[in-house]
């Protein structure tokens, strides 16, 4: 449970990092342009990885694992790395940030109800803090927002 928790807060920080790159950065490209590069420089990585540590001899090279691969590859990780960038770059990086707890909150509903699971109470009250987070910030960009019109109008 520590490392777990441990690895949630690391990524926490790690995100918390790109935004403030993504919204910093001089950019030359856009996210499209770059994201074959992110995906090629990953499968360097990946692929003696998995080699070394995956037994590679009971993969079945049949239509289905061809069908994961194409939807993970350009679909689930080129696509939304394009999507997440672009978002990232375009709103205040608190909007960004509760924006993005949302994913795991349907990931969660989605594999309660395939599950047939009951959403328990500290679950329950820790959505109820992310919404209410996510709605507050969402109220504050949009209240700034008009009174920036407000004040050049």
């Amino acid at each position: 449970m520590l490392f777990g928790n441990g690895a949630l807060l690391l990524a926490a920080l790690l995100w918390a990092v790109l935004i403030v790159q993504v919204r910093g950065h001089r950019w030359r490209g856009t996210p499209l342009s770059l994201a074959p590069w992110q995906m090629g420089i990953a499968a360097l990585v990946l692929l003696p990885l998995s080699l070394a540590l995956e037994d590679v001899a009971h993969i079945r090279w049949e239509t289905p694992l061809w069908a994961i691969l194409l939807y993970n590859g350009p679909i689930t990780t080129a696509f939304c790395f394009w999507a997440m960038i672009t978002v990232t770059r375009a709103l205040p990086a608190i909007t960004t940030s509760l924006a993005t707890l949302s994913v795991p909150l349907v990931g969660y509903l989605a594999s309660m109800a395939m599950l047939g699971e009951t959403l328990p109470w500290n679950d329950l009250a820790g959505f109820v803090f992310i919404l209410t987070g996510l709605v507050a910030a969402t109220l504050d960009d949009a209240l700034r927002h008009r009174r920036g019109r407000a004040n050049r109008g």
